[in-house]
């Protein structure tokens, strides 16, 4: 895998502390806000650059929860944020 960037490797660190935290994984729109990005499109780039390095999967873009760290790529997400997720 590519090295991350400071702020790639924090939007990343947002992602997997949310999930680890909470159950599932962030929504864009609260990367946006974490990383104070005034545009989601920032967000959706940022987004983009972190699955092409390897380090994000979205493995379903019709679940607006759907972005899983690519270290759980073998763990399945229901998208539902009240369920938690499950070895598969």
């Amino acid at each position: 895998m590519k090295e991350l960037t400071k702020i790639q490797q924090r939007a990343f660190d947002f992602v997997k502390d949310h999930l680890q935290q909470k159950g599932y994984p962030p929504t864009i729109k609260e990367l946006q806000d974490h990383m104070g990005y005034s545009a989601i499109g920032s967000a959706q780039c940022m987004v983009a650059v972190l699955r092409k390095k390897g380090f994000l999967v979205v493995p379903d873009r019709r679940i607006a929860r759907s972005l899983v760290p690519a270290d759980f790529s073998s763990v399945q997400y229901s998208g539902s944020k009240n369920d938690s997720l499950q070895g598969g």
